[in-house]
């Protein structure tokens, strides 16, 4: 094993590690690490390498963080994989740093937890959930498969929620105010259509493409969902499997459908209904509506939330809810929208009153 110096192509001292191994078939190697600045880091890199090998917990966490990341891009979607990234880099690892993995404690991941608590501006309870919950992930990640002997997130808890507890929506009498406000932009009004009254995910909106619409049966087929991550596109499976479904559609927004279709220029089979909207262009659009139209401004996730708010107004039981956004189960539309099922009561014992 050794740590050397060089000179590279534009003159500059730089430093390299090499040394032999043997891989997990028994065939002895070599193997040369180079590009770095200082020997530090170059020894950093040999001894991370052979402690990744051995699978030993006794490795730094941010070189383990590293070796986490990129397991999970191998097996995650590219927009899960990048939220994982973004919160170990930004608020673990600054913390934990090159201590070894096996020496952080509870009581280390407690106090990372009340950094996060008492951050100014707070951070909402839903983005402290997910550090909470990707920072045990890693740890799991370690017990299973670098010999970790527990998991010390694990023994701390979570903090945060899943659910922000609240969420807003627009009635059929306020939506009908914003089309009115929205201007004359087909695609527009159409995508603003199809999020109030299916109740679809944004990114499935913007998947969508021409054979997903049945004329016939008037309805949409929800397969896919689209994200955008460092200014790339990614076209992938929906949220879960129950996020499959098809989803019927009111006749009258079932003919705006094939009208927008049919002026498209030789629409083809798998073209993008909406290729020149994005989730920001949507939201900018719904902003400057809102605003304009003397409404409070809604997230483009509470176009869902207004849609499920419909339904429950109009008696729908939270099966056909659940089915209809493509809800994992019936337990899952429950927790969401509970507080609304509860403005039912009053009209539970009114019509109870009809039967005495």
């Amino acid at each position: 094993m050794s740590v050397k110096s060089y000179t590279d192509k534009a003159g500059r001292k730089r430093f390299y590690c090499s040394f032999y191994y043997t891989d997990y078939s028994g065939t002895r190697k070599r193997k040369k690490i180079e590009g770095f600045t200082r020997s530090k880091d170059a020894k950093k890199a040999q001894d991370d390498f052979l402690l990744r090998l051995a699978g030993s917990c006794n490795i730094p966490f941010d070189s383990f963080c590293k070796i986490y990341l990129d397991d999970c891009k191998k097996r995650l979607k590219e927009s899960g994989t990048r939220s994982k990234e973004i919160i170990l880099t930004t608020h673990a690892v600054p913390f934990f740093g090159d201590t070894p993995l096996n020496k952080i404690t509870p009581s280390a991941v407690r106090t990372w937890q009340n950094n996060l608590i008492s951050h100014q501006p707070p951070f909402k309870p839903t983005y402290l959930r997910a550090c909470s919950v990707h920072l045990s992930a890693l740890f799991n990640f370690a017990t299973k498969f670098y010999n970790l002997p527990q998991n010390p997130a694990k023994i701390t808890g979570v903090i945060g929620t899943t659910r922000s507890g609240h969420c807003d929506f627009y009635t059929i009498k306020e939506y009908r105010l914003f089309m009115k406000n929205l201007k004359d932009s087909k695609p527009l009004q159409l995508a603003f259509e199809i999020l109030f009254f299916t109740g679809c995910r944004c990114g499935e909106l913007l998947a969508l493409t021409v054979s997903d619409f049945d004329e016939k049966n008037e309805t949409i087929r929800i397969d896919e969902t689209l994200t955008k991550v460092n200014g790339k596109i990614y076209v992938t499976s929906p949220k879960t499997e129950k996020s499959k479904r098809i989803i019927t559609l009111p006749s009258k927004l079932a003919k705006h459908l094939q009208q927008f279709i049919a002026s498209m220029y030789e629409p083809q089979p798998k073209e993008r209904l909406f290729p020149t909207l994005t989730r920001q262009v949507l939201n900018y659009h719904s902003r400057i509506v809102a605003q304009k139209a003397g409404l409070k401004h809604i997230r483009l996730h509470d176009f869902r939330h207004s849609h499920a708010s419909m339904l429950i107004e109009m008696g729908f039981s939270p099966l056909v809810i659940a089915e209809r956004l493509g809800h994992e189960d019936v337990t899952t539309t429950l927790s969401v929208y509970a507080h609304l099922y509860k403005g039912k009561q009053n009209q539970v014992s009114k019509q109870l009153n009809q039967l005495l």
